[in-house]
């Protein structure tokens, strides 16, 4: 993937997403507009995905929300110590990996407005796959099926290898470092990577329970057959 250029890699990108709407339209769900419960400040995202919303942002003359994730920066939000490749690669080499459940925080989304997503049509991967069976806000927590999640695995694992040379962090964190970064050219080459911030890696090793894989494999093979 390294000798793509930025807009080959959101083309991928967005074609990624496709492929996993089209899984999720297969799906008897209870997510509906205006469910927002689960749109927290957890959300992780690649350098990618910052840059398709950013770019989302500029293309709308959008400073409002830009402005407002800066304003709303010091708020506390999840940082994650490992990307998913990462965590494949310690599972794969058998290394005990670290339980990151407890760094959760509570508090909206700031891109939210009247329960509704200003960015749904560019949202990142990690808020597209929280789907649930169940109604999060009458039940207390979303309910997904053991193969949903292993999909979800699947594909942010793609997601980032496609963004190997990018960087993975909040969804606050990226879009603050991209409006400093994007000024100096298309790509997020050069420069030490910004506290909270970590390196993506390339692909390895596939999570997939055996159980799944059978089941997995048409998926898989629809990703890698994206051709742009």
């Amino acid at each position: 993937m390294e000798q793509l250029k930025i807009p080959d890699k959101l083309l991928l990108l967005r074609k990624i997403y496709s492929i996993y709407e089209q899984y999720t339209n297969s799906l008897d769900l209870a997510c509906k507009k205006g469910c927002a419960h689960c749109c927290t400040r957890n959300v992780v995202i690649t350098s990618l995905e910052g840059i398709l919303i950013y770019n989302h942002f500029k293309a709308n003359a959008d400073d409002h929300s830009i402005n407002k994730i800066r304003k709303f920066s010091h708020l506390p939000r999840f940082h994650t110590q490992l990307t998913t490749n990462d965590f494949a690669e310690m599972c794969m080499k058998g290394e005990e990996t670290p339980d990151e459940q407890g760094n959760q925080v509570t508090g909206r989304c700031p891109l939210l407005k009247n329960e509704t997503c200003t960015i749904y049509d560019v949202r990142p991967f990690e808020c597209r796959s929280l789907i649930s069976n169940v109604n999060c806000r009458d039940e207390g927590c979303a309910e997904q099926d053991p193969f949903s999640i292993s999909v979800n695995t699947v594909f942010k694992q793609f997601i980032e290898h496609v963004d190997s040379s990018g960087i993975s962090g909040n969804l606050t964190d990226i879009l603050v470092h991209l409006d400093i970064e994007m000024g100096k050219g298309d790509d997020l080459k050069g420069g030490p990577v910004a506290d909270n911030l970590i390196q993506n890696k390339a692909l390895q090793i596939l999570l997939v329970q055996p159980e799944h894989q059978e089941k997995m494999q048409p998926i898989i093979d629809s990703i890698q057959q994206i051709r742009i």
